[in-house]
């Protein structure tokens, strides 16, 4: 008998049908596939939908649509269906269209279909993700392929992908002459041939900082001099600091068959702080389980060479076999935007220069964001013989529909750049060894209804779903005198709570200072309300000394709610990020106040969680936690038993819910001490790090 997904695969089958023959509007189709409950919402019923058809004239009326999403899955779906032969007419037609030219050349990477280099010269050039979806598809057998100068990094770029070089040293510096835009990708073709390194050093771009990066660690690599070659690479003073610590990492003892997993996205030990949040405590916390069971692991993590002069080392040591290693990149902030697609050679290169220098020869790659930084993570792993693992997550896909379940519509430029991230999560899919899920069997389902290619045994049987966890131990790095919440009444702090307050019960809010956390929308939430004459309220996160553009963003958000509301002030209190283990010595501190009858609440005002380290965290220390409905936090979280689910949508939907459960006269404090003392059971017995990483080692070794 059919389970719930293979009833809807029968039933999109057979939508599909009836649209390609006229018999149905896509509309009336979508919303009989959203009446299967396996059916997440209207963009997954769509993708299903669409990735049915197989009318190119039902699909090209599609790729008019007023919708952006709608267009980009026409537009993919109509570069599965075309031949190579037909690429360059359909190119042609959509050529002033970059949303359409670049879905359709998705569609054909899904496919791995191969286009010839004199289809593909009119589009080398037009973006940065055409270049690397071009890169994919090209088809070459030899230098004279390269008719024109931008087809040069598409031509480099797949020789680099495929691991196959036609090119002898001298027609590469040819090349390296003739266009500039390609200097990163020749530079990595270059590897390993120490006086075509030393060419294109001598003659490098000294304004492009980056590509003087990547140079300089093929260069220490190698072994080369640089005080006679270039001493100007060198008299820079980051540079120069970089190039030391290269040489001490050379001399250090070999790291066999480790686990390598990555933090592209913030350094762990300074959780709360840019970009850095939940999954690097998580990356922490598992990588010190998992090096009891694995030969050793090592966290990446990428930093900005101008934090560099404050290391002494590029190889940090968390435990016996644990170790942080940082990889060095100029304006480390501006390459997250876009996902690290402008920079994807430079990240391969420069991890495989730092573990090459490391002498670091990795069994295992897990990589864990559907960016273009895992994508060329996975090219690595296949070129250093390491296994592949990729935790899936219905991450972007959910922020297609709406609340309601409907698919919103994106400015087209946005569109793509969101839908890129479901591309590469498509190729990982595809092409890693084993593939992860977060969460039980709800979490599951979810994935199977945003990739259906996972109905298919091939895929589903390498998904293993995994739950995340914390460490249960009880450390505290604090050495200060009387309680540690006396911190929230520190007078020298923009913000502190009165003293006069302090008997009030406490909401508090821990996490990085991003629009995506709903810091703001909690603050005004709260503000807005009765609650804030209830309760006091905390946020701990960002930095404050030297904020990045986001986190600058959010604090004076923060600053102007407070200067026109001036009736909250003593009632709120904002911290910097402090590190983990700072806060979970807070949040214990806090657990033990006996003056206040209610237990303290833990609020995350995120859109989404898709797990929730924080939340973990806070429960077990005692706190009543209220999560987003949004993502995984529903796997652990049972409403008003173990903890509270809200619509995190806006500030409007946060406070209305709060009002609803912490104004309740019903819900007495000693309710709530029963909800977070179940709370706390949950973590204990299902979430200790040590279960999940004994898990996680298993399937490595498997």
């Amino acid at each position: 008998m059919k389970d719930d997904n293979g009833r809807l695969l029968d039933l999109a089958k057979e939508m599909a049908e009836k649209i390609d023959k006229g018999k149905v509007s896509v509309e009336a189709a979508v919303g009989q596939l959203r009446n299967n409950r396996a059916t997440a919402d209207e963009f997954s019923a769509l993708q299903l939908l669409i990735g049915a058809l197989n009318n190119r004239d039902r699909l090209a009326e599609l790729t008019d649509s007023g919708n952006s999403i709608m267009r980009i899955l026409s537009a993919i779906r109509i570069g599965e269906l075309i031949s190579p032969n037909e690429f360059g007419r359909q190119s042609q037609e959509w050529k002033n269209d970059e949303l359409l030219i670049t879905s359709l050349l998705r569609g054909m990477v899904r496919k791995r279909k191969r286009i010839c280099t004199e289809t593909i010269s009119p589009l080398a050039g037009s973006s940065d993700e055409v270049n690397f979806l071009l890169a994919r598809l090209v088809e070459y057998e030899k230098p004279e392929s390269i008719t024109s100068d931008n087809l040069i990094s598409v031509v480099a770029e797949a020789a680099l992908e495929r691991g196959s070089f036609f090119f002898d040293p001298d027609f590469l510096v040819n090349l390296w002459r003739r266009d500039e835009t390609a200097h990163c990708s020749l530079l990595c073709m270059a590897d390993g041939d120490g006086d075509l390194i030393r060419y294109m050093i001598g003659n490098i771009d000294k304004s492009n900082r980056s590509l003087v990066l990547m140079a300089l660690l093929k260069a220490a690599k190698h072994g080369i001099d640089l005080s006679h070659l270039s001493p100007l690479l060198i008299s820079d003073p980051y540079l120069k600091q970089v190039y030391g610590l290269l040489k001490d990492l050379k001399n250090g003892t070999a790291i066999e068959d480790p686990l390598v997993q990555f933090s592209f996205y913030g350094d762990p030990l300074q959780s709360g702080k840019g970009s850095s949040g939940g999954m690097g405590t998580f990356l922490r916390t598992l990588g010190n389980g998992l090096a009891e069971s694995l030969p050793g692991v090592i966290t990446i993590v990428p930093i900005d060479v101008k934090e560099l002069l404050e290391k002494r080392s590029l190889l940090s040591t968390e435990n016996d076999r644990h170790f942080f290693m940082y990889v060095p990149f100029f304006e480390l902030d501006r390459m997250i935007p876009d996902s690290f697609l402008r920079d994807r050679l430079m990240v391969e290169s420069n991890v495989r220069d730092i573990l090459a220098m490391a002498k670091i020869r990795p069994a295992f790659f897990h990589m864990r964001f559907s960016d273009f930084a895992s994508y060329s993570m996975l090219r690595l792993a296949k070129k250093l013989g390491a296994r592949s693992f990729f935790t899936i997550t219905p991450d972007p896909q959910r922020r297609f529909s709406n609340q309601n379940g409907d698919l919103i519509d994106l400015e087209p430029s946005r569109a793509l750049r969101e839908t890129s991230r479901v591309e590469i999560a498509w190729t990982m899919l595809d092409e890693c060894d084993r593939l992860f899920g977060i969460g039980a069997e709800d979490s599951r389902n979810q994935l199977f209804s945003y990739y259906p290619q996972l109905h298919r045994h091939n895929f589903s049987k390498k998904l293993q779903m995994m739950p995340e966890g914390i460490s249960l131990r009880n450390e505290c790095p604090f050495r200060t005198k009387g309680p540690l919440y006396s911190l929230f009444f520190d007078q020298s702090k923009e913000f502190f709570l009165e003293r006069s307050f302090s008997k009030k019960p406490l909401l508090l809010s821990v996490g990085r200072l991003d629009t995506t956390k709903g810091q703001i929308k909690l603050l005004k939430a709260w503000g807005d309300s009765n609650l804030c004459t209830s309760f006091n309220l905390v946020i701990i996160g960002g930095d404050v000394n030297s904020p990045n553009e986001t986190e600058a963003g959010e604090l004076a958000r923060m600053r102007d709610y407070l200067r026109m509301n001036d009736r909250i002030r003593g009632r709120f209190c904002h911290l910097p990020a402090m590190s983990n283990d700072e806060i979970r010595c807070l949040e214990n501190s806090i657990s033990q106040v006996k003056t206040i009858p209610w237990p303290p609440i833990y609020i995350a005002p995120s859109f989404k969680e898709e797990f929730g380290i924080a939340i973990l965290e806070a429960m077990a220390a005692g706190f009543v936690a209220i999560g987003p409905k949004r993502g995984g936090v529903k796997s652990y979280i049972r409403h008003a038993q173990n903890g509270f689910l809200i619509d995190t949508t806006s500030e409007e939907t946060i406070r209305k819910e709060l009002q609803e459960i912490l104004l309740d006269k019903e819900l007495s404090a000693r309710k709530l001490k029963m909800i977070a003392e179940n709370g706390s059971r949950t973590v204990y017995k299902r979430y200790s790090i040590s279960v999940v990483s004994r898990m996680f080692a298993a399937a490595y070794l498997d």
